[in-house]
């Protein structure tokens, strides 16, 4: 077959979009499946830490980026978040919690992003990255600390390729609420799915202050 055939160009289009995407992929959520009460108003500051390698060096090192989040509660079970990475990364999702117990909680949270790729190479255009996805949130309540796993399908999509590519993230999370502030320790992972294979990994801290959900 000829290397230029449809079929072969657009598997090496889709597979360096997953691993371009890939560090905003699996961006940790630092959330839970409760929802703020509306009006309330949360705040988090967080760093996440990304597995990088330079050039052809075998040597894996964690690049630190640095997020801001903030979340708004709107109405009974149901809120609205917003995240920005230092590294030009912006995420906006809706949370609906149709699910709430002293113990369990279950949430949906459909959400998309933007990602600026810098081109290294003034004669190229640099690269802009779209996303979507759909999670599925749940908590484990025990006392004041809550386990938080999460998963869901989503897609990319970069206009300078004319192409897009599927995903699958799943992270897992804990939330240990304090008097003033909750600590959220986090890790996640993507899964590429046309290559049956997962892309990257992902661990990050955050502390969520001001408003936080009741439990």
């Amino acid at each position: 077959m000829n290397a230029d055939a449809p079929g072969r160009r657009t598997h090496r289009i889709l597979v360096p979009l997953v691993c371009l995407a890939a560090g905003c992929l699996s961006s940790n959520r630092f959330d839970t499946a409760r929802t703020l009460a509306p009006g309330d108003i949360s705040h988090a500051v967080s760093v996440n830490f990304y597995p990088a390698r330079n050039g052809n060096d075998a040597t894996l090192s964690f690049l630190p980026l640095p997020a801001y989040g903030v979340r708004v509660g709107v109405a009974d079970g149901f809120d609205v978040g917003a995240r920005l990475l230092l590294a030009g990364h912006v995420h906006l999702d809706l949370k609906y919690a149709p699910v709430r117990t002293k113990y369990f909680d279950l949430a949906i949270v459909p959400g998309g992003f933007a990602q600026l790729y810098p081109s290294r190479d003034s004669r190229n255009d640099d690269t802009v990255l779209y996303g979507g996805q759909v999670l599925a949130m749940a908590n484990i309540n025990l006392r004041e600390v809550s386990l938080v796993p999460s998963i869901g399908p989503g897609v990319v999509y970069a206009p300078s390729l004319s192409d897009a590519s599927a995903f699958v993230r799943a992270g897992l999370g804990l939330a240990l609420r304090l008097s003033s502030v909750t600590l959220q320790p986090e890790i996640s992972t993507v899964y590429d799915p046309a290559r049956e294979t997962t892309v990257d990994v992902t661990v990050g801290m955050a502390v969520v202050f001001w408003d936080r959900p009741t439990f």
